[in-house]
Parts: structure tokens; C-alpha cells; sequence
């Protein structure tokens, strides 16, 4: 049976990848192999393999691994492994191994030297299913970050839009995505704080996996309103911009400049220009400090972003959809080493 839990920790389906000590791999590693090897890539020799390996994965030592010549490297292993989790063969009797196995291994499992096979095989079955719902709910609650303030944003903007429209039709239109739009955040909202009860950050993490699909559904609305002759109402390119350095630039970090006095309008879709302007900063100040600015001339705007820039055709999910959306509405993509400009076709104001 298909539940919330099992549907998110499938969209973010991890391989499981199991690496062996030295000492853990003469006691497990036929065992693993033989039950394993079909459903999981098995390392045998991971302290040799070490430049190629990528986590996350479950690395499986045994109480003789902790105190060789080889715990060092086997540390950085366990750092590169996470967020999977150490399991522990051996050392069950030994208070010093145990405490440090808990406290600077972060050891999920701990298994006697003399456990049969299935033992020890079940302890790293169930280290590799706390791996994935620790790489799901890590990865959705990371996409929450940026969509529940596009949510805002979008809200925001239907509103503002609503207020500067000038035709009937397009007032009309901008209604009823409002209504539709929050309708669809009231229906998620209880749903989410009925699951919320029983673990608050995967309601968190489901609220914005769901959302985001309902907002990006609705992105589209401003190429309908061309094909039926309603004309789009220009926005403040200038506006945009400052909202976006709003939304990327909040909480701790780096701070973000702007500059934002062009004076340009533009009729491309603002909230996927918000969204990818987000993103773009949020990721950029990872690394550092980021600088915008906004110009006009010869009938487009110009955005520049300068900083440690993410590269945009390398994007997926909804990121990608909201450049696919901007290129479609004439947008283009200028890059530079620590810059991108984003070329907008502007319109003259009344």
C-alpha cells in the first residue's frame, strides 16, 4: 500500500552503497556479497578505492578497524559516507569501543562479533532504509527553502497584478488563479497538519514538494493570455529584481547588493523570473557575496548576477522549468566566469 512516507522517500531514491573496513571485510564481506550483491554496489577495499567513491553510503567496520593503522582513513570514509551511518561488528563488551563508536563514529548499529550472517545483514538493510529517508527528507526540506517563499511571492504578485489590471478578461483571469491558488494551499494545509503530528519535518518537507507543483502549474498563465489577444501588463523589471534579492538574500550569510534603477518594464512571467533569480542568488551565496544590478538599453533590461554563479542549463526540477518558461517568452542567457545576465525584452511605458 502506497503511503506519503513511501511516496517521498521513492522520489528520492538513493542507491545503497555499502563500504568495508579491513577488519569488517574477512568477517562480512561473503555474506554481504552473496545477499546483497544483487540490490547494492558492495566495496570491499573502500580506504584504496577512496578517490572514486561517492556517498552516501553505509560503511560497515568491525572493533578491530577503530584502533588499526587504518582508523583515520576509515574517518574520513564514515565523513564521506554521510548522512549514512556506521555499523559496528564487534566490541560489544568493551565500554571504550561502544562510547566510541556512538560518539565519533555515530555508529547506527552495533552487532556482536559471534552474530550469524542474517544479523549482520539486517543491520545493514535497516542502516541503508535510514539512509534514504535521511537523504529524502534532507533533499525535500532544501527544496522547501526556496519554494514555500515562491509560494509567497506568487501570492504576493497575483495580488499586485490583480490591482494594476487594466482589462476585464485579464482581471478575470488573475481571480480566479488567486481563488484556485488558495484553495490548493487550504486543502494541502490540513492534510499536512494532520501528517505534521506525527513528524513535523516531513509534513514540512511534503508541503513543499506538493505546492511547488500547483505553483509551477500555473506558470503558463501569461502565454494563455497572449494566444487569446489579452495583453499582458508590464512589470517593474526593477521591482522583480528587488524581490528576488529579498527572497535569496534572507538570513544569515553573505549579504546581496543591488542596483536597481533602470526604469525597465518587461511582460515576461515574474514569478518564474522571481523564482530563477532566487535560486540563482541563494546558491551564489553559499560561496560568498553576490551583486546585482539591473540596466536598459536598445529595448532590453539587463540582469546581472555576479558571484558564485550555480549553471542554469545544468538545472533540473522547477528551476528548469522556470528558464524553459522565460527562454519561451524570449529570454536569453549570457554567462561569464562568476556572472550570468539574464537579457530581457523590455516595453516602453504609456
Amino acid at each position: 500500500m502506497s503511503t506519503p512516507l513511501s511516496n517521498l522517500l521513492s522520489e528520492y531514491a538513493v542507491p545503497l552503497r555499502v563500504w568495508l573496513g579491513p577488519a569488517a571485510r574477512r568477517i562480512a564481506a561473503d555474506t554481504l556479497i552473496d545477499t546483497l550483491g544483487h540490490l547494492a554496489e558492495v566495496h570491499t577495499d573502500p580506504i584504496h578505492e577512496a578517490a572514486r567513491l561517492e556517498g552516501p553510503a553505509v560503511l560497515v567496520v568491525a572493533a578491530e578497524d577503530l584502533r588499526s593503522a587504518h582508523r583515520e582513513a576509515l574517518r574520513d570514509l564514515a565523513e564521506r559516507a554521510s548522512p549514512g551511518r556506521v555499523v559496528l561488528i564487534g566490541g560489544t563488551s568493551d565500554r571504550d569501543v561502544l562510547m566510541d563508536a556512538i560518539n565519533t563514529w555515530r555508529a547506527i548499529r552495533v552487532v556482536p562479533a559471534t552474530a550469524p550472517g542474517a544479523e549482520i545483514v539486517d543491520a545493514v538493510r535497516s542502516a541503508g532504509e535510514a539512509l534514504r529517508t535521511a537523504v529524502a527528507l534532507s533533499t525535500a526540506i532544501d527544496d522547501l527553502d526556496i519554494e514555500n517563499t515562491m509560494l509567497d511571492s506568487a501570492i504576493s504578485q497575483m495580488k499586485e497584478g490583480h490591482q494594476r489590471a487594466r482589462h476585464a478578461a485579464q482581471n478575470a483571469a488573475i481571480s480566479t488563479m488567486s481563488q484556485g491558488l488558495a484553495q490548493t494551499v487550504q486543502r494541502e494545509k490540513s492534510a499536512i497538519e494532520n501528517l505534521a503530528q506525527d513528524n513535523a519535518s516531513l509534513g514540512q518537507a511534503l508541503r513543499g514538494v506538493r505546492t511547488i507543483t500547483d505553483l509551477l502549474g500555473r506558470i503558463s498563465t501569461r502565454s494563455q493570455e497572449r494566444s487569446t489577444a489579452t495583453p499582458a501588463t508590464p512589470e517593474s523589471v526593477d521591482a522583480m529584481v528587488a524581490a528576488a534579492a529579498d527572497l535569496g538574500g534572507s538570513g544569515p550569510g553573505p549579504t546581496v547588493a543591488v542596483d536597481a534603477s533602470s526604469g525597465a518594464l518587461s511582460t515576461l512571467n515574474p514569478y518564474a523570473l522571481i523564482h530563477l533569480l532566487t535560486h540563482i542568488i541563494r546558491s551564489s551565496r553559499a560561496s560568498g557575496e553576490v551583486q546585482l544590478s539591473c540596466t536598459q538599453d536598445n529595448g532590453f533590461a539587463r540582469i546581472m548576477v555576479t558571484g558564485a554563479v550555480p549553471n542554469i542549463s545544468a538545472a533540473e526540477g522547477p528551476v528548469a522549468q522556470s528558464a524553459k518558461v522565460l527562454r519561451e517568452e524570449g529570454a536569453l542567457f549570457e554567462g561569464a566566469d562568476g556572472s550570468i545576465t539574464l537579457v530581457l525584452p523590455s516595453v516602453q511605458a504609456d
